[in-house]
Order: C-alpha cells, then structure tokens, then sequence
C-alpha cells in the first residue's frame, strides 16, 4: 500500500483507471480537482474486480450507474493493473 502526495491531473480532464483525476461528484466522467492541485490518496495492488466493486458500494453507494462508471468515479476507483489496483481519494490542496 502506498500513500502518496502527487500532483493531480487537470481540473475538467477525463478520469482514467491509472490517471490521478478523481470525478467526486460522480456526474460526469471529468476531475474534479483543481488545476495544479497535489492530491493524498492510497493505492493498494492486488484487488480483484468483485472486491472493488463490494468495497465500492459501501464507500461510494449512490455514484455510478453501472460497473463500469463503478469503476472509475466517485473517491475509489479500480485499474485492472496488477492484479486490480484500488485508488482511493483522501484529500487535495
């Protein structure tokens, strides 16, 4: 498990599985976070796809449609990467 500090993607770019935009809102896809923002989040390596998606309901209840918006908006997202890597938002300045 990792806990960095990173620069975040661009405010209004489109949230990837690997990219560090997070979509907080879960209504459109796009990073939510400021342009030139450094975001705190932990990474863990090793989760399976239905583990995500349990864990997912739970922290993210409400946000995304389907597994796949599951997958990529709200505080926690998944990448098929290694095994299934968990990316999970805690804070930005």
């Amino acid at each position: 498990m990792f806990l960095p500090v990173t620069a975040a993607a661009p405010l209004g770019a489109v949230v990837t599985s690997g990219n560090l935009g997070w979509d907080l809102k879960g209504n459109d896809g796009n990073n939510d976070l400021p342009t030139d923002s450094h975001v705190v989040y932990f990474k863990l390596q090793g989760l399976g796809e239905e583990d995500f998606l349990r864990l997912d309901s739970i922290l993210d209840p409400l946000i995304g449609q389907n597994d796949i918006e599951r997958k990529l908006r709200g505080r926690a997202k998944w990448d098929s990467a290694n095994a299934g890597t968990l990316y999970f938002y805690l804070a930005h300045k």
